[in-house]
């Protein structure tokens, strides 16, 4: 790899890691950073994986709701990292930055290795390099009309981790990693059938195992790119390595086992069969996602080129063919499938603009005009050119990390607490066990669960069974309820502590001191935490 490629390798690590670099350092004496910088209940629920297995776990228990339930292989990328913080003796938001920043490298490494295959020339490598590593869409754009909520919903581009590579990388590691095993996978799909070797496919498969592990839902990409890419290839009577197809077997083979388990988990385990149906991810209106990959108009030429060539590069026009269907069917994780669609789409429109786009202009005669002066020689225009289309791919990342640099200094929450109210949930952690459920509102769960590891009575959107019910009895029991409902509540979910601070204390009408059912166990200038001491009769 060139120097200029290690440039862009470490100065996109280096862009994703200044928005927390900023929320360390500027955090007030009275406030902490939690270290997490998007989808903040998401991201709770990571750390509590990874604290869970660093407690030696292997099987997660959501503590995201307060029902008993039988635990599962369910967030086995966290786990893993939680073993990690175990073996390591290290504080689990330490192995949270450490995997983003490993996996962000590997998923750099890997674009880098995808990108080689598909083009010899080195200037076309850095620069689809340069467009997969630090280019969005044209979001921005919607931010200067004044209405970034169009069509209902926010662009892509800020909205979406798994749209854009730079900001997969800004955000959660598994999916950079997902990202990666995507690709890694495509590779070795394509050196079996071109080479052969019965390890290239198991290779693939284990990959495909790995991808499982990360983002499950993930699957269904591997399993519809690589057929369709088959059957491109036979709808442009392309000879088939036909004597490969079996060994291909091995890569639907090694993950099947993982796949069925899922299957069988969220379809018989009641806990999970709720998550499952209320983690619904629909696409947003196919306008943000014309806008998110506007850029890559150019790729259409490229697209056209390729299928005249009718070599490997078919894959690549197989999988953005194949997605745009995938992120409407019927299903709940429809927009997940646009994960690794920016990588080939910056390869495609690479090829379009080199071999299309550019020859076109010089042999124009404004270029002709242009470059009759001695001032703008060929080769300063062409890099003219090639600076002006990547800039117009960057202003959604710019604003993303303007945005989080703005976050950084007004300290809002939940991205920072107040250190007494982190002083409360060390005192959960330390004085109580984790399977104590907790009643607090919805934001304070979240926190306690994956900082203090408790149960609690409502924490995740999509983890918390019956979320939107819980929701209104949160609101009801703070608010203007009768004791004898509000006992009959903790009663029935079996809660052992009440959580009082600053989210609870905003809803009018409840009053916890003095109330027969609960005990001061743990009290500072900002928090009450009181045991419930109900008996069974009332």
């Amino acid at each position: 790899m060139s120097k200029v490629v290690f440039i862009i390798f470490f100065l996109t690590l280096a862009l994703a890691s200044l928005p927390y670099l900023l929320g360390y350092a500027f955090a007030p004496a009275d406030m902490e950073f939690g270290g997490l910088v998007m989808n903040i209940e998401d991201s709770q629920s990571y750390l509590a994986k990874m604290r869970q297995g660093a407690q030696g776990r292997w099987l997660y228990h959501t503590p995201f709701t307060p029902e008993e339930h039988e635990g599962a292989f369910v967030g086995g990328f966290y786990l893993f990292w939680g073993w990690v913080a175990r073996l390591l003796g290290l504080p689990i938001i330490y192995l949270w930055h450490m995997s983003r920043i490993l996996c962000g490298g590997l998923l750099l490494l890997v674009i880098y290795l995808f990108t080689a295959r598909f083009l010899e020339d080195r200037g076309e490598r850095i620069f689809a390099f340069l467009l997969s590593a630090l280019g969005s869409g044209f979001g921005w754009a919607l931010l200067l009309t004044g209405q970034p909520f169009l069509w209902g919903s926010f662009p892509v581009d800020f909205k979406m981790p798994e749209g854009h590579p730079f900001f997969t990388i800004l955000t959660f590691p598994h999916f950079s990693f997902a990202t990666a095993m995507l690709l890694a996978i495509s590779l070795l799909f394509l050196e079996y059938l071109r080479c052969g070797g019965l390890w290239m496919s198991a290779l693939a498969g284990a990959a495909t195992l790995l991808l499982i592990i990360a983002q499950p839902f993930n699957v269904a990409i591997v399993a519809v790119i690589l057929p369709a890419y088959l059957a491109l290839l036979l709808l442009l009577k392309r000879p088939l390595p036909r004597r490969r197809f079996g060994g291909l077997l091995f890569l639907a083979l090694i993950p099947l086992p993982l796949v069925i388990y899922y299957y069988f988990v969220f379809t018989t385990n009641p806990v999970f069969c709720s998550w499952w149906e209320q983690a619904s991810t629909p696409s947003p209106h196919p306008l943000h996602y014309l806008l998110a990959y506007g850029p890559f108009i150019l790729a259409i030429p490229g697209v056209m080129a390729l299928i005249r060539e009718k070599g490997e590069g078919l894959f690549l026009v197989a999988w953005v063919a194949i997605i745009p269907p995938l992120l409407y069917l019927p299903i709940n994780p429809q927009r997940r499938f646009v994960e690794g669609l920016h990588i080939p789409l910056s390869i495609l429109a690479t090829i379009g603009i080199y071999r299309y786009l550019l020859p076109w202009m010089e042999s124009s005669r404004l270029w002709a005009r242009i470059t009759s002066h001695k001032r703008y020689k060929p080769r300063s225009l062409r890099r003219f050119v090639l600076v002006a289309i990547f800039l117009l791919t960057l202003p959604s990342n710019l604003y993303i990390l303007a945005s989080l640099g703005v976050t950084a200094f007004q300290h809002p929450y939940p991205f920072y607490h107040e250190r007494a109210e982190v002083e409360a949930v060390v005192w959960l952690a330390t004085h109580t066990s984790s399977d104590d459920t907790v009643f607090t509102t919805y934001w304070t769960g979240s926190y306690i669960a994956a900082r203090a590891g408790n149960r609690v009575f409502l924490g995740h959107w999509a983890e918390t069974m019956n979320y939107a019910q819980k929701v209104e009895e949160a609101k009801s029991f703070f608010g203007p309820a009768s004791d004898e409902w509000r006992k009959a509540l903790l009663r029935d979910y079996n809660i052992s502590y009440l959580f009082y601070g600053p989210r609870e204390r905003a809803i009018p009408g409840f009053e916890p001191a003095g109330k027969p059912y609960l005990v001061k166990s743990y009290s500072n200038q900002l928090v009450t935490i009181y045991r419930v001491v109900i008996s069974k009769g009332g």
